[in-house]
Formats: structure tokens, C-alpha cells, sequence
């Protein structure tokens, strides 16, 4: 098999048994023409975020989301601020095959993804004699967190859903924990519970990623002041508006504004 080939800088390498991991740094404002690679992959982003382009779709890839790319297939890539991947892609006498469900859904997020995710970046970092063994675990766990938000939703699903449309609909705005599970169907405490294991985030959690999303939104397509947007969104000042952007983002709003300018 060919060697796949990284337009970004390779900052380090780990070969396992299963597979080639790669962690590699793109620039702002770096776009990556239409290719393809001889072999499939899957990219996620430690920090950053990337747009992946192919077949007419754009994918967007922030850190709790993995894109799959099939062998031969043409895609491009565009890098809006400064991004830190890590490229799967099989080992050079593969043993196994990366599930055709994952090829069919090309894009995974908001699943409990990101356990994984960090342990594979970890196992990297660490590089001893048991990272290989670290590394195809994790990926095996990934590929498993990732069929099963493929799979068709069970009940739980289903009532987890009712909330999510709600917090998706007011963009977390008010959230209430007693009235998502009365909508959901459950007691505060077993929707607490059901909502942690089918997301992989608190409420609390999921909800400040959404008034961050909606603040990405805000930046990319608006003129409102930082002062705005954090009032919009329910923060008390911009200071603190900005250090959860920063935390959650890597970036501060300034710098990812003017990204898209």
C-alpha cells in the first residue's frame, strides 16, 4: 500500500499493528486543493477545526467529530484558524477493514466521542512500548461509540431526542432540567443520567458548547460586538464570554472572526 501522504507538518507518527496514526499542524488559512489518498482515513481535530469538501458536501470537523474519507475519494480541506489533527488510516498490511457504515455516514459527531479521541492523542504523546497496544484500543472503542450513532436510535434515544430538539431550539437559552425530563418522559434523575450516557456531556456541559456554536455562528455571519454577542448569549460581560470561547474553542472570538474576514 501506497504511504498516505499529509499536506499538513507531521509532528509525530505512531505505527501500530491495525494501523498508521498521524498528528500533523495546519496553518490559518491553509486550503488543501482536491486530492485523494490510496487508502481510507478518519481525521479529527485536538484543537481547531477544519471544513472537508467531497462529493458536493461540506463537512465540517471540530473537536468531538470525526470525518471519514473512502479510499480514491477526491476531497478538499480548508483551515479557517490554526488546527492539530490526527489521520487513522490502515496499517501497511491492513488486518482490518474500517466499517462500511462509517463510509457511509462520512461525518460522526455528538456521540461520546471524545474519551477516545483524547486517549488515541494521548497514547501518542506518551510514545512508550505500550502505546501502539493504547492506541489500537482506542480506535477499536472509536470505531465502536462511532457504529453505534449509525445504529437506528433505541427508545432512549428517542426520548434523549425530545430534549435535544428543545436545546437545539432555544439554543440553550433557559434550560431546565425538570422540564427536559418531563418532556423526555423521565424523572430528573434517571434523565440526568440517560442524557450523560447517550451524549457524553452533562447538560450543563452540552449546553455551553451550544452557546458557543451559536457564538461561531454570531462571528462568522454577523458585525455584532464582542460586548453583543456575550450578552446575547447570556454571559454577564465579554470577559467572561471570552474565556469560554477561548477554553472551549482554542481560539479567542477575536482571532476566529477574523479568520472568515
Amino acid at each position: 500500500m501506497e504511504p498516505f501522504e499529509v499536506q499538513g507538518r507531521v509532528v509525530s507518527t505512531l505505527k501500530t499493528p491495525h494501523f498508521v496514526v498521524i498528528e500533523a499542524l495546519y496553518g490559518a488559512g491553509t486550503r488543501i486543493a482536491e486530492h485523494s489518498h490510496a487508502s481510507d482515513s478518519i481525521a479529527f481535530s485536538v484543537s481547531g477545526e477544519f471544513v472537508e469538501s467531497a462529493a458536493g458536501e461540506r463537512f465540517s470537523c471540530d473537536a468531538d467529530t470525526i470525518v471519514m474519507c473512502g479510499a480514491n475519494q477526491t476531497h478538499s480541506e480548508e483551515f479557517r484558524v490554526d488546527t492539530r489533527c490526527v489521520i487513522i488510516t490502515p496499517s501497511d498490511r491492513p488486518t482490518f477493514d474500517f466499517p462500511a457504515a462509517l463510509r457511509r455516514a462520512r461525518s460522526i459527531r455528538g456521540t461520546p466521542l471524545r474519551a477516545s479521541l483524547l486517549h488515541v492523542w494521548d497514547e501518542m504523546r506518551r510514545n512508550d512500548a505500550a502505546s501502539p497496544l493504547g492506541v489500537d484500543g482506542s480506535i477499536f472503542m472509536l470505531f465502536a461509540e462511532a457504529l453505534r450513532a449509525c445504529n437506528e436510535p433505541n427508545p432512549s434515544n428517542d426520548r434523549i431526542g425530545r430534549s435535544l430538539k428543545m436545546l437545539h431550539e432555544t439554543r440553550g437559552q433557559n434550560a431546565n432540567v425538570r422540564e427536559l425530563a418531563r418532556a423526555s418522559g423521565m424523572s430528573a434523575h434517571t434523565f440526568t443520567r440517560a442524557f450523560k450516557r447517550e451524549t457524553g456531556y452533562t447538560i450543563g456541559d452540552y449546553v455551553r458548547r451550544l452557546r458557543i456554536e451559536h457564538a461561531k455562528e454570531l462571528l462568522r455571519t454577523t458585525s455584532m460586538s464582542l460586548r453583543e454577542i456575550a450578552l446575547e448569549l447570556g454571559y454577564c460581560d465579554q470577559s467572561h464570554f471570552t474565556k469560554a470561547f477561548s477554553r472551549y474553542a482554542r481560539v479567542a472570538p477575536s482571532t476566529y472572526r477574523r479568520s472568515f474576514s
